[in-house]
């Protein structure tokens, strides 16, 4: 699928965002990030399950939830 030195930097790169973020938990102001960061996840997946349920109801609804789901997969970026 991909050549085997792709799949190298890509474990290379995971790594030093795993070991970036260890690091950066290490301080009150890292704590606070990650929790932030946990809490919008909360609430936008549990919004989407929200809208996911209401769906059924109204079309539009639906779309709301493919347009969340469309930007925290491509809007948050992942920057490991």
């Amino acid at each position: 699928m991909f050549h085997t030195a792709l799949w190298k930097l890509f474990r290379l790169k995971c790594r030093g965002g795993f070991r970036q973020a260890g690091r950066s938990l290490k301080t009150v102001r890292g704590v606070f990030q990650f929790g932030f960061m946990l809490a919008m996840m909360g609430w936008s997946f549990g919004s989407m399950i929200f809208f996911g349920h209401m769906s059924a109801s109204t079309p539009f609804a639906a779309a709301g939830m493919i347009d969340r789901m469309a930007a925290l997969c491509g809007g948050v970026g992942i920057s490991i």
